[in-house]
């Protein structure tokens, strides 16, 4: 379910948070210098990557609150309602299989990336209000923070998720009644409606991986979780 997913991201405690993004940062990348002006770039750099992270995490709740909302709009195609359900089922299983760790936004650094990994590439067949995807420098941030083994994880459910929301885009009013409570649907019914002969034609290939999408310039600043509203601790 969406909600409890919501609501566990709602209620973290920020400022331990991004303690432990910081110490998670630095034991998958522990510091690559000597020297002590090194040592404190590479502290400097971790705690911009964990602000970076926890601003996205952050704000992941207001986020999937939209795209469910489009989803639940009996005003909007059939097929692209079922199609944000499977991005939202695609975010929701993958935060459900990530190993726990004592850290909510350790755990979440997957999921988030999935999404907006999604929203960006199917950013096209997408509504102007659903224009909330990360640019790719940020998805790099996110990344910093996965195992190779999750970021397999997440390639496989990013893959999939590409292919069924093109697949069930296509279906028409035919396929699934207007007032049907489509944010219920799970994945029996979601692969019930793949088998619908209007959901058999080819998929569009994805992006080639590496083309960046249009976004700030290379060296802008990111935006970041913004320190001064709380007393971060300097971990």
């Amino acid at each position: 379910m969406l909600e409890p997913l919501i609501r566990r991201v709602a209620t973290i405690d920020l400022v331990r948070e991004f303690a432990e993004l910081t110490r998670h940062l630095a034991a998958l990348r522990p510091p690559a210098r000597a020297s002590l002006d090194g040592a404190i770039l590479d502290r400097s750099q971790l705690r911009l990557d964990a602000s970076v992270q926890l601003r996205v995490i952050s704000e992941l709740p207001e986020q999937l609150g939209l795209v469910a909302a489009h989803v639940r709009d009996e005003r909007a195609p059939i097929g692209l309602r079922v199609g944000l359900r499977v991005i939202l089922r695609s975010v929701i299983c993958h935060a459900r299989d990530v190993p726990a760790h004592e850290s909510t936004a350790v755990s979440l650094l997957g999921p988030a990336l999935l999404f907006h990994t999604l929203i960006r590439e199917l950013g096209p067949w997408l509504p102007p209000a659903l224009a909330i995807a990360e640019p790719e420098r940020v998805l790099d941030v996110l990344a910093l923070g996965i195992p190779a083994d999750l970021r397999a994880l997440a390639d496989e459910r990013l893959e999939s998720g590409w292919a069924r929301f093109h697949r069930l885009l296509q279906l028409g009013p035919s396929a699934v009644e207007a007032r049907a409570d489509i944010m219920g649907f799970d994945d029996a019914q979601l692969a019930a409606l793949l088998s619908h002969p209007a959901a058999s034609l080819p998929v569009p290939p994805r992006r080639p991986p590496g083309r960046r999408a249009d976004g700030p310039e290379p060296d802008a600043p990111l935006p970041v979780f913004d320190p001064g509203s709380l007393a971060l601790p300097r971990v």
